[in-house]
């Protein structure tokens, strides 16, 4: 059992202050949490002989860092006289204590306040595997890597790659329908969360192991819900059951309800009683599985009108809360299984193979990349610490060096934190000189989705960690909200959240809090809805919400400028908030809130750089030309390049600068010009113009190679005014988070755009537009406002309904002892697995616990004023309820959402005809200062590098050979001209030499040559040719050739060979040398690619350098 201590809020905070006490503290919003913390830290400072050995453990480096800077301030406060403020006196006290102790010892804190031992759990796990590498077999050059979603992909993909040597792997692709890419996500995710599951995967190792997994699992369900249920229930229902169960019989021939028929009022607290519990749930749930409600009783549920039965029923069902817990475990058995069948058996044994192996392929990647990710660190610092009674020499070091440990937030910690926790303290025993001091709030546990269990903070109250068992104390001053804030807070939680704690569920009671602050004159909850008869769109509620926020901003002002945030739930719920908020003019910082990828100017510099890199990519040339940046029209995009699909933009761009447009006689606002000898094209002047413009530009390449990718993408940003163009307050700050992005991927070369717009896609920003001296509004999601305080607290967007649960490749369940396990849906069969479906109305259960601990966060930020604005729906003149699975019904019964006279009431929300919208673009003012950059702008540019200046040169050889031959050779007469974009390609490939322009006129010379021989004529020219085919057998190998024609009769495949003849060497011995060394590869690619049709394939290697073509 464990200790509990209620006192008064003083006399708690002081009793928590006793070093040789262990404590587990629950502290509610706004209790002063942090100030117990740091006076904590002081009261250990004053009985060690060393800072170091205390250690606090927080959960991110910005709260470390604060808590380090508390203590610090604390530390400096002891300097000073005595503090006229009482609510200083017990840190003054305690400071002025740790300060002689200080210079007892000579710490010098304020010095080196490093010594104050603070840390994350993972900087832990990483410091304390440093110092043991050979245990935990990583090297110094090891990296952490913040996102391992690559390396999870890459081990799944790996894993699949293997289905022809593991049955497993075939059995799992073919139960999810051969859908490569949902088995890929499927193992990637669970590999994301392998710290859950993988410890305790030894629960599926036998079909009876599980068995008995699931029979302990649902007994103890059992056992909870029989002790949840009313008191009396069976006494009182039993000839309701009995009378209701008969007639449904009668009526259906339900063989389940059969059992209730001569029931006898008792049910045993085991699986025994599974069968009678189905049934139950038959008469006191509806098919949506809520309780039944005394209006919705009928002859149809076994309680027709009128009949003695339904009166008690009903009469009992009036005195139940809608969310006991009781219902919930009800829910829950209704859909679990009896048992495992052998087919469940089989695909979990199959799935668990997959998973194993996935763990091993991902271990791989990490070992070659030297890389981990934050699980491997944690899991690794585990296993090298031992146990109790087999403890490591690192472990045995630690305890040496530690005897007090701290933990904030304890209620976000997972299972691994806690075996962490768990093994650091091993052995540790009351009045041993050691401690633990953990404080948290279970009615904030909100991150489920990160593994956080809220469940172990409940254990640790009941059973304590190993040997110890700390003191509970729960705080109760509220030093943060207003008084009617507060008692709102009781009232509503009082009621939403669960009477029981109940670990297994994470079901967490309300611990109502005391007001210390008075209370104010004004509202301190407003409801703001929106009513309306139609289904919602943002326009109006944007409008009608900037209203709101604006007043209440005007408000502030006047309040000597309170603070005031907008709270969201998910970015998703904002909508066009925050584009709204900027056009009027509002002040606001949005946090974190606004993904880059989603902003259009990033867009379209994703558009610039894709066609920088790649003139053959058509889609971004013509977006370019779509963008902001020109603004053309669709019908100019449909005159100049709707007829002509296979030539390269940037051609038909050199095509428009090399012809004169002249003005249309009868018409100024019009020009004509020729694209060819005979294709003429008209054109408004003002489009004639934008297309120059951007012509010359684009094709303007004299400083591409001369500095960093990047800054030639600054460059062209210049050139096209893109500062003019996109004219908004955090225009630069987005071209400098690309740019940035580009320079972290590849300064000078080497460009993988599809990694830069994954990069991008992840990349969440900050906007600020706040001005001074003016009140402003901070926007960010609830998980961000934790922790923070603001004087106006406005909830936005809670009538959305939340995300749905996705699926898993596997479920798992584990609580203490116990683990289940079931297999996904298969996507061959609509029938849920009946595992999988009892652990989903589980999970859905603990989510639906933490939502509302969500909302008790959100509204608990605010000091003074809550605000909720939503749009209410109407049928008619009656108001429909939110979502149940919304924010927004969790406080409906403690607003005033009255509906309005019908004239009051939105009949539709406002639109703007999408016929009327106009194009974003540069004004006609700017175009008509065009500047002829060069007369002979070029546009053929590769990123591809190395350091050996041998490969370099062979490389871009033959890119410039294949980019030939998949254009037109007439576009490249007079090679020599490219003499300088080799050259740039050369620095950006990293050849360092002092060679380089003997290198440039070497490459220059042989593709010159070349392109004037008839073979390489014929070769570059061939109009039925491919280029750079490759082809993978089912082993991995590649085989390759770098020209493949269709003759006709036959098919030819043809390898570039630059090798460069011998001083002494003989033609003949040359030619029988590079015969021997490609003899064996283009007989490979012959004999393994086979017969692509009918037609034989011959084989042949060309010298580009000597102009031979020599069949093999």
């Amino acid at each position: 059992m464990h200790n509990y201590c209620f006192l008064g809020d003083d006399g708690i905070r002081d009793r928590a202050l006793d070093p040789l006490e262990s404590f587990i503290i629950q502290a509610p919003a706004g209790s002063g949490k942090t100030e117990l913390l740091t006076n904590r830290i002081l009261s250990l400072l004053v009985v060690v002989s060393k800072p170091e050995e205390i250690l606090a453990i927080t959960f991110t480096r910005k709260a470390a860092l604060e808590m380090r800077e508390r203590v610090i301030e604390k530390l400096k406060l002891g300097l000073r006289s005595i503090p006229y403020n009482s609510a200083d006196i017990i840190s003054w006290k305690l400071s002025k204590l740790a300060l002689e102790r200080d210079t007892l010892l000579g710490w010098d804190l304020l010095k080196h306040p490093e010594r104050i031992n603070i840390k994350t759990f993972d900087s832990l796990c990483f410091s304390l595997i440093s110092s043991f590498p050979w245990l935990s077999e990583i090297g110094s050059t090891t990296n952490i890597v913040k996102d391992a979603r690559k390396y999870y992909k890459e081990a799944a993909f790996s894993t699949v790659n293997l289905a022809d040597d593991y049955p497993c792997i075939r059995s799992l692709i073919s139960y999810l329908d051969v859908n490569i890419k949902l088995v890929v996500d499927y193992i990637a995710d669970m590999l994301s969360k392998r710290d859950q599951w993988l410890p305790v995967l030894r629960y599926i190792s036998s079909k009876e192991l599980l068995q008995k997994e699931l029979q302990s699992i649902l007994e103890r369900d059992i056992k909870k819900l029989l002790s949840l249920m009313p008191v009396n229930w069976m006494k009182d229902l039993q000839y309701p059951i009995r009378m209701a169960s008969s007639i449904i019989c009668e009526d259906n021939n339900s063989s389940i309800l059969v059992s209730l028929l001569d029931w006898d009022c008792y049910l045993e607290p085991n699986i025994n009683s599974l069968k009678k519990i189905k049934a139950l749930s038959l008469i006191f749930l509806t098919s949506q599985n809520t309780l039944r409600s005394p209006k919705g009783l009928n002859r149809k549920n076994g309680f027709p009108a009128g009949t003695s039965h339904r009166k008690i029923f009903s009469d009992w069902l009036m005195n139940i809360r809608d969310n006991d817990c009781w219902i919930f475990y009800l829910t829950m058995l209704r859909h679990a299984p009896y048992s495992i069948t052998e087919n469940q058996w089989t695909i979990l044994s199959n799935q668990s193979n997959v998973l194993l192996l996935s763990v091993a392929n991902l271990l791989l990647k990490f070992s070659q990349q030297e890389e981990l990710d934050f699980i491997e660190i944690s899991q690794r610092t585990v296993a090298i610490l031992g146990k109790e009674n087999n403890p490591s020499d690192l472990l045995l070091k630690i305890d040496s060096k530690i005897s007090h440990v701290l933990v904030d937030e304890f209620q976000d910690t997972n299972r691994t934190h806690f075996e962490l926790l768990e093994t650091i303290t091993s052995g540790w025993q009351k009045n041993y000189g050691k401690s633990i001091f953990i404080v948290g709030d279970p009615m904030q546990s909100i991150y489920r989705f990160r593994g956080a269990d809220v469940g172990l903070f409940l254990n640790v109250v009941e059973n304590g960690i190993g040997e110890i068992k700390p003191i509970f104390l729960k705080l109760v001053s509220n030093f943060r909200s207003q008084l009617n804030l507060v008692n709102w807070f009781n009232t509503v939680f009082g009621n939403l959240f669960p009477i029981n704690n109940d670990q297994n569920i994470g079901a967490i009671s309300y611990s109502p809090s005391i007001p210390v602050n008075k209370k104010l004159d004004d509202q301190a909850v407003t409801f703001h809805p929106l009513f309306t008869n139609n289904d919602i769109t943002c326009n109006e509620l944007e409008e009608f919400s900037i209203r709101i926020i604006s007043k209440i901003l005007e408000n502030s002002q006047t309040n000597d400028r309170e603070s005031t945030a907008i709270l969201v739930h998910s970015r998703s719920s904002l909508g066009n908030l925050v584009n709204i908020l900027s056009k009027n003019k509002i002040p606001f910082r949005a946090i974190e809130i606004t993904l880059l990828s989603e902003k259009p100017i990033v867009s379209d510099l994703i558009q610039l750089v894709r066609a920088m890199i790649h003139p053959g990519d058509r889609l971004a040339w013509l977006s370019i030309l779509r963008s902001p940046f020109c603004g053309l029209k669709l019908d100019t995009l449909h005159r100049i390049f709707g007829s002509d699909h296979k030539t390269p933009v940037p051609i038909i761009l050199r095509k428009i600068l090399d012809t004169q447009g002249s003005i249309i006689n009868d018409s100024v606002d019009y020009v004509r010009f020729f694209m060819g000898e005979e294709e003429q094209k008209i054109l408004p002047v003002s489009e004639y113009n934008r297309l120059l413009r951007i012509a010359h530009v684009l094709l303007h390449r004299e400083y591409s190679g001369s500095f960093p990718f990047s800054a030639w993408i600054r460059y062209l940003w210049d050139l096209l005014e893109g500062s003019n163009v996109y004219n908004d307050l955090d225009t630069e700050n987005d071209v400098e988070n690309v740019l940035c992005l580009i320079d972290r991927i590849s300064a000078y070369g080497n460009i993988d755009v599809d990694i830069l717009e994954e990069e991008i896609s992840k990349l969440l920003i900050t906007s600020d537009h706040v001005k001074v001296d003016k009140p402003f509004v901070e926007i960010m999601t609830i998980h961000k406002a934790k922790g923070l305080q603001f004087d106006n607290v406005i909830l936005y967007g809670t009538h959305n309904s939340s995300s749905k649960h996705h699926e898993s490749i596997m479920r798992f369940d584990h609580c203490f002892g116990n683990a289940l396990f079931s297999p996904v849906k298969s996507m061959i069969n609509d029938a849920p697995d009946p595992i999988a479906q009892y652990l989903w109305y589980k999970d859905k259960l603990r989510d639906n616990y933490e939502l509302d601990r969500l909302i008790y966060v959100a509204v608990t930020r605010a000091k003074n004023r809550i605000h909720i604005i939503s749009p209410v729906f109407l049928k008619g003149e009656k108001v429909i309820a939110p979502p149940s699975d919304s924010l927004l019904i969790r406080l409906w019964g403690n607003l005033d959402y009255k509906p309005p006279l019908s004239t009051d009431i939105t009949d539709s929300f406002r639109h703007k005809d999408s016929n009327t919208r106009l194009i974003n673009r540069i004004v006609c003012d700017d175009i008509n200062n065009i500047v002829n950059y060069t007369d002979n702008p070029s546009w053929n540019y590769f990123w591809e590098y190395d350091y050996n200046n041998k490969y370099i040169i062979d490389k871009l050889i033959l890119d410039w050979l294949a980019q030939i031959g998949k254009a037109s050779i007439n576009n490249y007469s007079k090679f020599y001209r490219y003499l300088p974009i080799v050259k740039n390609q050369l620095l950006r490939n990293n050849f360092f030499s002092d060679g380089i322009e003997e290198a440039a006129i070497f490459i220059v010379d042989v593709i010159e040559n070349f392109l004037e021989n008839d073979i390489g004529t014929w070769i570059l020219s061939y109009k039925k040719s491919y280029r750079n085919v490759s082809f993978i057998d089912r082993k991995g190998s590649i085989f390759s050739a770098d020209v493949v024609l269709d003759l006709g009769n036959k098919w030819l495949a043809v390898d570039y060979d630059l090798s460069i003849i011998g001083k002494e060497e003989r033609m003949e011995d040359f030619l029988d040398r590079i015969k021997t060394n490609y003899s064996y590869k283009l007989s490979s690619f012959c004999n393994n690619v086979g017969l692509i049709d009918d037609r034989p394939l011959n084989t042949a290697m060309c010298s580009p350098i000597y102009k031979i073509l020599l069949d093999i």
